[in-house]
C-alpha cells in the first residue's frame, strides 16, 4: 500500500507546473488528514506523510532549491540580498542593528513568535524534558569530539577551550611527546632504545637490574691500569697504588718568628717551628725577628 501510494504520488508530480514541488503541501496535506481520520496521531501523520512525500519527490526526480533560494529575501547571485522592514511577529518596523538581517524587532517578539508555533503543533516542552535534551545534545556534541592521542592512541574526549587542536589525552602524554630523545645504546646489552629520560642508560628492568648487579672495568687513577673495582668507589688496581695516592708529600713550612723551614710531621696548618716561638708570638704578639730586633 505504502508503495503504491508513493508511484501515484510521483505520477502527479511529474506533471506539475510550475514546478514538480507545486502540489508538495497538498499531497502532504492529503495524506495526513487520511490517516489522522483512521486515527493516527497528529505528529505520527504527519511523520509518515512527509516521508511518502519526500519519496515521491525523490522518484519523480525533483531537485529541491538550495537553503539560499528558499529565503524571502533571495535575488540573483552578487546582488544585494532583500531586507525585512516588518517584524513577523507583530509587523512592526526592524531596526537594523550592525548590519544584521532580522526577522523579528525584538527578543520578545521572536520568543512569541517559537511559543506559538510549539504551542500550534504541540511541540512544547516540560523543563525536566528540556534539560534532558540540553544533556542529550551536550553528550551528542562531545561525542563528535572523540579523537586517538597521538601519543599513547587512547580514545579521549577533548574538554577544554583549545579542543579544536588538543592532540594529546593528558598532560603526562603530552610531556612525554614534547621531549625529543634520540636513541642510545644500553650499557648493559648494547641494544639501541629509546631513553624515557636523559638519564636512562638501560633498555630494560631486566637489564638494570643485571648492571647493577656486576661493575665495568676502570682506570686505575694512579697508574692508569685497567682494572675490574670490586667496590663502586674503589679507584686504585692495588694496595701500593692506593698508598701511593693517599700518601701526599708534606709541604715545607717557615717559621713566622724566626723565619726557619721546618717540615711537620702531619698535614696540618703550623705557623711556629717550634713551641718557644708560638709561646713567644702569643705573649707579644706576631711579628718577625727583624721586627722585634
Amino acid at each position: 500500500k505504502l508503495k503504491h501510494l508513493v508511484s501515484t504520488i510521483a505520477e502527479l508530480f511529474k506533471d506539475a507546473q510550475p514546478s514538480k514541488f507545486a502540489f508538495e503541501g497538498a499531497c502532504r496535506h492529503g495524506v495526513r488528514s487520511s490517516l489522522c481520520l483512521q486515527g493516527w496521531a497528529w505528529r505520527d501523520a504527519d511523520a509518515v506523510a512527509a516521508t511518502v512525500v519526500s519519496a515521491a519527490l525523490n522518484r519523480a526526480g525533483a531537485q529541491r532549491p538550495t537553503w539560499q533560494q528558499g529565503q524571502p529575501e533571495w535575488t540573483e547571485d552578487g546582488f544585494a540580498p532583500i531586507q525585512r522592514t516588518r517584524c513577523i511577529n507583530c509587523h512592526g518596523k526592524i531596526v537594523y542593528e550592525n548590519e544584521r538581517d532580522r526577522r523579528f524587532c525584538s527578543q520578545l517578539c521572536g520568543n512569541t513568535f517559537h511559543a506559538r508555533l510549539a504551542a500550534r503543533f504541540d511541540l512544547k516542552q516540560t523543563k525536566a524534558e528540556y534539560i534532558a535534551r540540553i544533556a542529550a545534545e551536550t553528550k551528542h556534541r562531545l561525542a563528535q569530539r572523540e579523537r586517538d592521542c597521538d601519543q599513547c592512541a587512547k580514545a579521549f574526549i577533548p574538554t577544554n577551550e583549545h579542543w579544536r587542536t588538543q592532540k594529546f589525552c593528558s598532560t603526562e602524554c603530552a610531556w612525554r611527546a614534547q621531549r625529543k630523545h634520540f636513541e642510545r645504546g644500553c650499557i648493559q646489552c648494547g641494544a639501541l632504545f629509546k631513553p624515557a629520560s636523559e638519564t636512562s642508560l638501560y633498555c630494560s628492568q631486566s637489564c638494570q637490574t643485571l648492571g647493577s648487579r656486576q661493575l665495568h672495568d676502570r682506570a686505575c687513577v694512579q697508574c692508569g691500569t685497567t682494572f675490574r673495582p670490586r667496590k663502586r668507589s674503589s679507584k686504585y688496581c692495588s694496595h701500593p697504588c692506593r698508598d701511593a695516592g693517599m700518601s701526599k708529600p708534606i709541604p715545607v713550612l717557615t717559621c713566622l718568628r724566626c723565619k726557619t723551614e721546618f717540615q711537620p710531621v702531619r698535614h696540618e696548618k703550623r705557623s711556629y717551628c717550634s713551641v718557644e716561638c708560638g709561646k713567644f708570638a702569643n705573649s707579644n704578639g706576631a711579628f718577625t725577628c727583624e721586627a722585634a730586633e
